[in-house]
């Protein structure tokens, strides 16, 4: 899938970089070299390679440059048989000087754009560590407030456990010992989780220990 991708947008590229390297000689042979004449002639030319090189890298821009004077190089020659010239009388030196400035403008146009991909791709690392950092921020948050929360929950739980142990307490000053010592049971069971629970006293009349209060025990094994 990528290969295919890769080679649909390389020959995307090649094609546009033909179609924009051919513009100056379509519009030559359109005018008849009449406007683009003598010292002017190779201006459109020349601006092809700074152009191209600011779109694509500077190999690419450099061929379709190379393509497109070539082009020029054709047309003029093909001019000068027609009107039965020489080429260096058809075209000045300030023609190549023109060429000479287009390469000048495509270095530093390549220059540029290189240095812009270079600050964009830093850019974009950036964003993507900030980003990434910025998701781990957000599921410690989450964790911290599901901790909160657990927190939370305990706090107000133990609130309501100290205010019915508190109750407990002072009704057990109303009752008597065995509804004293059963409540007793009930609220170490209700804090401790304990499902089975006994408290022995003494009987002075038969002399052994008995059961004051059970928790748990089914009744008919409390016998």
């Amino acid at each position: 899938m990528n290969s295919a991708k890769k080679r649909h947008t390389r020959i995307r590229v090649f094609v546009e970089i033909l179609l924009f390297a051919s513009l100056p000689a379509l519009a030559d042979l359109a005018m008849g070299g009449e406007v683009l004449y003598r010292a002017y002639y190779s201006a459109p030319y020349a601006l092809v390679f700074p152009l191209l090189a600011i779109f694509y890298s500077f190999f690419p821009a450099f061929l379709g440059a190379m393509l497109s004077w070539a082009e020029g190089a054709a047309l003029g020659y093909w001019y000068c048989m027609n009107d039965g010239l020489n080429i260096f009388d058809y075209l000045p030196p300030e023609s190549l000087h023109t060429l000479a400035g287009g390469l000048i403008l495509a270095l530093l146009a390549s220059f540029v754009r290189n240095r812009l991909l270079v600050n964009q791709k830093h850019y974009i690392e950036r964003y993507k560590a900030a980003v990434h950092r910025l998701v781990k921020l957000e599921k410690r948050i989450k964790i911290l407030e599901r901790v909160h929360q657990v927190l939370e929950n305990r706090v107000s739980s133990q609130k309501d456990s100290i205010t019915l142990l508190h109750d407990r307490v002072k009704k057990l000053a109303s009752l008597n010992l065995d509804e004293a010592l059963t409540t007793l049971l009930d609220t170490i069971a209700l804090f401790t989780g304990m499902e089975i629970g006994e408290i022995w006293r003494l009987d002075n009349e038969q002399n052994q220990l008995v059961p004051a209060a059970v928790y748990g025990w089914p009744r008919e094994e409390r016998q």
